[in-house]
């Protein structure tokens, strides 16, 4: 059998439509099922765990379905992104829960990767080496990473990651087949997933450009440089039309056309490399939870825009924080572990260069390269260059690291097959012929790695298991919804909570305001003064403390949770106010307190 002939030609005419045997529909409707329903099944055994930025996406997609807006922290919203929330509403008004819903749809989407990247590996080598690539894909470990994990190294999951790895596959998928003609809807529906890929994360305007760059250059003497331009522009103004809602918010928010409001000044890039290389994660929380200087809005805009506000001013560090331009030197190395060992597994590494070599040796396997690991590849760099080295926002590599493995495979196998020839005798020639036990191998130890990570949820809670802090973590995950639905018997429909943890909001289903970082260095005089005065944007009823990592200041009572009353907090002259503490009682676990100031305002002492 010529081996170089099945690499190198031309897939047969019928599949052209990649999918076009009925057998190959049946078999991956069954693997995609399977793979939804393993990766739902590993959600669900987070039980009431949700992490932080999953619990934003749900507060987003809660407020947005209740006719409340793109608003977090009661203001408008720009820095989480808004396609996720969107799906998360629309299936919880299906399902009725928001955080099953959340779960499905990452599921479900981690799953329908599988069809763009198979997609892609069948149009860029041969049907053999697609079912290859999505098998090492279905059970890489990494991508079903989706336990709650102490070390955050070890945290891929984050909500947004899968749906947007399909839509930018999905895409990149698209614009492939768009080369085998000449018409202009599949540069329309590429645009689309572009745009949507984007509206779920920012960087996919990265893979965008390139892509419709190459797409452009690609095409230009097929059939005329006219046409090319004319389906590229296509393809960049369906982007911008499935943009202009989001642009039209962003536009009544800030005042100006843009395309992303992301804000994030230069301490948190400083900060971001100190919590990855030293787990510095108090770093982080001084510059994202401060107050500005005026003490009357947060310093950074994660937590809404203000109205009439531009651009945070200076922050108000309770706590130093060194800041320099550039830390790419420090970075680069830790960027290399990050692509070459911990998210993409090393093994897929040592195939996926031979994978790659063996793609490049043809011209046609080059054009596709450039439509699909080219962007990848970019979009790789540039977060590298803009300074956040968290490991899950290189995930994009998995995909094409997984193509280019499943290509290198064969390639390898196909060299010791013939280096096999006239030593049939050896070890060489015995594995030579085995490339699909190989892979059923690989799969095995993948799917090994992912169960074993699950172990630990599958047990009944003992003492000796919960000094486990990831077991911990689930497990103060249901104090904390047992302590949101007790906090919610007390509160009046409606009643804003402001906290350090969002998930006492979520579970107590009320609107929920970020807690400033002075409340953990004790100056409460400046926590209720930033309180007052939101009164007028950004009611704030109640605050609610919770004993893992309770402020400073309170615990006058041995129960595991406070709920501050400010209702009685009028908003006046931020710095000429002080404020008192009474106790209000305890009633079961919930201890109460009241503030109210010891001084009075101006306005009313004229009168």
């Amino acid at each position: 059998m010529n081996h170089d002939a099945e690499q190198h030609s031309p897939p047969p005419a019928r599949n052209l439509s990649v999918f076009g045997s009925r057998r190959e529909i049946i078999i991956l409707t069954v693997v995609l099922t399977t793979v939804a329903a393993f990766r739902y099944w590993l959600l669900s055994l987070r039980g009431p765990f949700i992490d932080y930025d999953e619990t934003y996406y749900l507060i987003l997609a809660r407020n947005i379905f209740s006719g409340k807006g793109i608003t977090l922290n009661g203001l408008p919203h720009a820095t989480y992104s808004p396609f996720f929330p969107f799906m998360t509403g629309l299936a919880a008004w299906i399902l009725n829960d928001y955080i099953v819903a959340s779960r499905w749809i990452s599921a479900v989407s981690s799953a329908m990767l599988l069809l763009p990247v198979y997609a892609i590996a069948h149009r860029i080598t041969n049907s053999r080496t697609a079912w290859f690539s999505i098998a090492l894909l279905a059970t890489v470990p990494q991508l079903n990473s989706l336990l709650p994990t102490h070390s955050r190294h070890d945290l891929f999951y984050m909500g947004t990651e899968p749906l947007y790895l399909l839509l930018l596959f999905g895409a990149l998928a698209v614009c492939l087949t768009a080369l085998d003609d000449h018409g202009f809807g599949k540069p329309a529906a590429a645009g689309i997933l572009f745009g949507l890929a984007y509206l779920t994360r920012p960087e996919a305007a990265v893979a965008a450009v390139v892509c419709a760059a190459a797409f452009w250059m690609l095409t230009i003497i097929k059939p005329s440089g006219l046409r090319a331009t004319l389906r590229t522009a296509v393809m960049g103004l369906s982007a911008l039309a499935v943009l202009l809602p989001s642009n039209l918010h962003l536009r009544d928010i800030s005042g100006r056309w843009v395309l992303f409001t992301r804000s994030f000044p230069a301490e948190m890039k400083e900060t971001a490399l100190d919590v990855i290389r030293f787990d510095r994660w108090d770093r982080d929380m001084i510059v994202r939870y401060s107050l500005d200087r005026t003490g009357t809005a947060m310093f950074i805009d994660q937590w809404g825009i203000e109205p009439g506000r531009k651009s945070p001013p200076e922050a108000g560090f309770n706590i130093p924080v060194r800041c320099r331009a550039s830390r790419l030197t420090e970075s680069f190395p830790l960027y290399l572990y990050h692509v070459f060992v911990v998210v993409v597994p090393p093994v897929l590494w040592l195939f996926s260069v031979p994978g790659l070599l063996e793609i490049l040796r043809i011209k046609s396997g080059r054009h596709k390269l450039s439509l699909t690991i080219l962007p990848i590849l970019g979009t790789s760099v540039v977060i590298f260059l803009s300074g956040f080295p968290m490991p899950r926002y290189q995930m994009i590599l998995i995909p094409a690291a997984a193509v280019c493995a499943a290509s290198g495979i064969r390639t390898v196998f196909r060299f010791l097959t013939k280096t096999c020839s006239g030593h049939r005798s050896s070890l060489v020639c015995w594995i030579a012929p085995k490339e699909i036990p190989f892979v059923a191998l690989l799969v095995l130890v993948f799917i090994g790695i992912s169960l074993q990570r699950a172990v630990p949820f599958l047990r009944e809670p003992t003492r000796q298991r919960l000094l486990d802090e990831n077991v911990q973590m689930v497990a103060s995950a249901a104090l904390d919804r047992k302590y949101g639905r007790m906090i919610s018997e007390y509160l009046p429909p409606g009643a804003t909570l402001m906290t350090w943890n969002p998930r006492f909001a979520w579970y107590a289903d009320r609107p929920w305001r970020v807690m400033p970082i002075d409340a953990f260095f004790g100056d409460w005089d400046r926590v209720f003064r930033y309180a007052a005065t939101r009164k007028k944007t950004n009611r704030i009823d109640f605050m609610a403390l919770n004993v893992y990592g309770s402020p400073r200041g309170f615990r006058e009572f041995d129960v595991p949770v406070e709920l501050v009353d400010l209702r009685s907090l009028r908003p006046g002259p931020p710095y000429n106010s002080r404020y008192r503490v009474e106790s209000a009682g305890t009633r079961g676990d919930i201890a109460f307190y009241s503030v109210t100031s010891e001084i009075e305002f101006p306005e009313e002492a004229g009168r």
